[in-house]
């Protein structure tokens, strides 16, 4: 039954993680300890699928447990908070692109990652598939001993 589909799904044989932005909220998903030990930099690969789809805007945030995800989601501040935040960025639907995550220091502990879409102002939900399609992961510049 249309508007009954799960907000996000994990899609095995495309290799993505779909999280669908519903009218009027964001959507997270939650991925616990997903950035490892000694990450200073990630990347996403983000595409919302359908070409008739709304303008969706994507954020990718690490943050500790318990860290208070949607605070920062919302007023797009860390408040000294180990971790880091995108900030939001708009993506025209049928176009692939990249976001960007960025860690003052090599995270000590592996952090949550968070994994966030939500519609442009205007927009309606139909057609919203936003999907997380790749994530590289670039480890700290500090040599081994």
């Amino acid at each position: 039954m249309p508007g009954r589909e799960p907000l996000v799904t994990l899609l095995e044989d495309a290799a993505a993680i779909e999280v669908r932005p519903a009218n009027g909220s964001m959507t997270v998903a939650k991925l616990p300890g997903a950035l490892p030990v000694g990450a200073r930099r990630l990347t996403a690969t983000i595409k919302t699928e359908d070409p008739d789809g709304p303008l969706v805007e994507y954020a990718l945030l690490a943050l500790g447990p318990r860290g208070g995800y949607r605070q920062v989601l919302t007023r797009g501040r860390l408040n000294g908070r180990h971790g880091g935040f995108s900030g939001w960025i708009a993506v025209h639907p049928d176009f692939t692109t990249q976001i960007h995550l960025s860690l003052s220091e090599p995270a000590e502990n592996p952090l949550d990652l968070y994994l966030a879409t939500r519609l442009a102002k205007g927009q309606a939900a139909v057609c919203a598939q936003a999907r997380w399609l790749e994530f590289v992961v670039d480890a700290s510049d500090g040599a081994a001993a």
